[in-house]
């Protein structure tokens, strides 16, 4: 997947389903973000769950190769 071509490469971002997530999360050069739902514990060096209020079928959840990856509700599946 080239998602960065001919010098268009400000601020792209790929949309997919959350039914791909899985998939994109596996592809090799795909890093993902930490999870905002977390915060940092640092006297034991865990994670402490917080509240989130964001949908969870439309949130940032990496990149890849340039790209900001996003799951929308609206994307199609399997498309790329």
């Amino acid at each position: 997947m080239n998602v960065i071509e001919k010098g268009h490469g400000s601020n792209v971002k790929v949309a997919i389903s959350t039914t791909d997530e899985t998939a994109v999360r596996n592809l090799t050069g795909f890093v993902a973000y930490i999870d905002p739902r977390h915060t940092h514990n640092a006297n034991t060096n865990e994670g402490v769950p917080r509240l989130d209020v964001t949908r969870v079928d439309n949130r940032a959840i990496g990149t890849f190769e340039g790209a900001e990856v996003w799951v929308k509700p609206w994307a199609i599946a399997n498309y790329a």
